[in-house]
């Protein structure tokens, strides 16, 4: 279900081991789907160490973790971005349906564009997260407020200066 193949991977894997920074900005467009997110990406990418990056990027692309998907006990929320070019919907899909064994999991599908949600739509992850917060008793209050925890993540993502760091 979605995904790329081996000989894409392998060629991806290449250039970031050939030419990072060329790789960084070829695949930091596509991924954050805002233009304006761009340059704070891209920074926070060409900061890490090429050879780190080298060998994350190989965990995610040639690890195959669909077995332990069955395994998967607690109630889930899948937060799928509609516009993923690199997890199509129906990876999300795919995701619950195999979890449906002893898990209830839920997938939400942010209307946006890019690869990592909480780069590319903050507030509706924030939202997605609260939501699941009250529906299992943490986070709210009466009359629907956000309780401490709640307060607090606001509290931060209000006092952010909008650098986005993927390293920290």
């Amino acid at each position: 279900m979605g995904g790329f193949e081996r000989a894409s991977i392998d060629g991806m894997l290449d250039a970031m081991s050939s030419d990072f920074g060329a790789w960084v900005k070829g695949f930091v467009p596509n991924a954050v789907g805002d233009p304006a997110s761009v340059p704070p990406v891209e920074a926070s990418f060409l900061a890490m160490h090429p050879g780190v990056a080298l060998e994350v990027a190989r965990m995610i692309f040639l690890g195959d973790q669909q077995g332990v998907l069955d395994a998967v006990t607690a109630p889930c929320t899948l937060v799928q971005v509609a516009g993923d070019f690199a997890a199509p919907p129906s990876v999300a899909e795919y995701m619950r349906r195999r979890m449906t064994a002893a898990a209830a999991a839920d997938v939400v599908v942010i209307d946006s564009v890019g690869h990592f949600p909480q780069l590319v739509a903050p507030q509706q992850v924030l939202d997605v997260l609260e939501g699941v917060m009250l529906r299992h008793g943490g986070g709210g209050g009466e009359g629907g407020e956000r309780g401490a925890a709640g307060e607090q993540v606001a509290a931060e993502v209000a006092e952010a200066d909008g650098g986005i760091d993927i390293t920290a």
